[in-house]
């Protein structure tokens, strides 16, 4: 016969202030209609972010390494009377390296952290905490707890060890 795995929400952690669910307790129960095993276990949420904090640290750092460049405006080359260049002229540095240097760095923006919309407490279903669960385990370990359970119904079906005093049977 099929294993069927349930999942039920023993529990939940919250805030009062605005119902924010930080934890709670569940237990997965494996049932092959003859046989049955579970587990319990308690589980921590982090608060869920639509934006993660983000520090322009990298950035600030990339643009801080750009060398200084000052910008010369061109003058022309100023000569004597009887046109011989005094002074020659100076050729207008821009710059441009250190602009495209700062222009190469993306740009971040130093982000608090803006709170995903809460779910009110009181239009929480199981089936959505369990989907927080499944989410947090990750598909690896929710298969390697379904196949710890099914080892338990298959040592139920036929034991490898057993227990007793050979002189009391």
């Amino acid at each position: 016969m099929t294993t069927t795995f349930t999942y039920k929400i023993n529990n939940l952690n919250r805030e009062t202030a605005d119902g924010y669910v930080f934890g709670g307790g569940y237990t997965v129960k494996a049932n092959d209609g003859t046989y049955e095993a579970g587990i319990y276990r308690n589980i921590d949420f982090a608060r869920a972010y639509d934006v993660e904090p983000a520090e322009a640290v990298p950035a600030v750092a990339a643009v801080a390494a750009v060398p200084a460049v000052e910008a010369v405006e061109a003058k022309a080359a100023v000569l004597d009377a009887d046109g011989n260049v005094v002074t020659p002229a100076v050729e207008p540095v821009e710059a441009v390296l250190a602009v495209e240097a700062v222009a190469a760095v993306p740009a971040v923006e130093a982000v608090e952290g803006v709170l995903a919309a809460l779910i009110p407490f009181a239009d929480l279903t199981e089936d959505t905490v369990v989907g927080w669960i499944k989410d947090q385990l990750g598909a690896d370990r929710v298969t390697e707890i379904e196949l710890q359970l099914q080892g338990q119904l298959d040592e139920q079906k036929a034991p490898t060890k057993a227990t007793g005093l050979p002189w009391l049977d």
